[in-house]
């Protein structure tokens, strides 16, 4: 469970820095607002979470035999998938900046 976990971190950290660095590359260069920065990064953001918690469902699925007495370790990463994006959800829509110059 914690390698599932741990592994689930590691590719939700991943798409949410790369979406991040993608956004803020372009708002540097000026090629979009910080308006529109912020509706593309929670654009993708929504995409991110939607592939990261299915793959975290189906991959639960798959490796864990479900039992009917407790929470099933499916959901438990689902719930951690949406919670990492949502967390760098929140993260980016404050880190985001135009340039100064």
């Amino acid at each position: 469970m914690v390698i599932y976990l741990l592994v689930l971190s590691l590719i939700a950290g991943g798409a949410i820095s790369l979406a991040y660095s993608l956004v803020q590359n372009s708002l540097q260069q000026k090629r979009i607002g910080l308006y529109d920065a912020r509706g593309f990064y929670l654009v993708l953001l929504v995409f991110i979470i939607f592939v990261l918690t299915s793959l975290a469902y189906f991959w639960g699925e798959a490796r864990f035999e479900p039992s009917p007495e407790q929470l099933s370790e499916s959901l438990i990463g689902v719930l951690f998938a949406l919670l990492s994006c949502l967390a760098g959800l929140a993260y980016g829509l404050i880190r985001l900046k135009e340039a100064n110059s």
